[in-house]
């Protein structure tokens, strides 16, 4: 799957490696700002992940959460767990992905974001929903959409709360 979006346009391959390419550059220029260098691994693994590179997203989103934790970025923490979780489950690796969104759920909850919280919880619905399911799955799918739907509610957020409970499988 890797590069497959732009196996036909190989400028465009081109153009995102050169960028990959200056991240690292400037990676080295702010080896001491633990903070810029988490952000860049994270811009890169949008880009693998564009790729359709979704292994090298995931490592590269992992590292960053873990240099956020270490050097307690909390607001960072969750939003990058969840694009680790979301790189996992475009490689349909399915267990990993929901291991990643337990770590965006807790990390979330610490920095109390509930618009975070809400999205967290959707987004493990429609992970345990991909691919073949079982009927455990489905409970548990409708239960994070559930809890979903309640923390969007509790912040005013009708519509996406709406949006949680629409996901629900009967």
């Amino acid at each position: 799957m890797y590069h497959l979006l732009y196996e036909n346009n190989p400028e465009r391959l081109s153009e995102l490696n050169k960028i990959i390419s200056n991240l690292d550059q400037a990676s080295d220029i702010l080896k001491k700002e633990p903070y810029y260098t988490a952000q860049i691994l994270c811009v890169q693994g949008d880009i693998y992940k564009l790729q359709q590179n979704y292994l090298q997203a995931d490592k590269l989103y992992s590292q960053a959460a873990k240099s956020f934790t270490d050097n307690l970025y909390l607001s960072e923490i969750g939003i990058t767990w969840y694009k680790a979780a979301q790189a996992r489950s475009l490689a349909q690796n399915k267990d990993s992905a929901l291991e990643a969104m337990e770590n965006a759920i807790y990390y979330d909850r610490a920095a109390e974001n509930s618009m975070a919280l809400g999205t967290d919880y959707y987004a493990v619905g429609l992970i345990l929903l991909k691919g073949n399911t079982t009927q455990e799955q489905i409970q548990k799918a409708n239960k994070a959409f559930y809890h979903s739907a309640q923390i969007f509610n509790s912040i005013g957020q009708t519509q996406l709360a709406n949006k949680s409970l629409e996901a629900m499988n009967e």
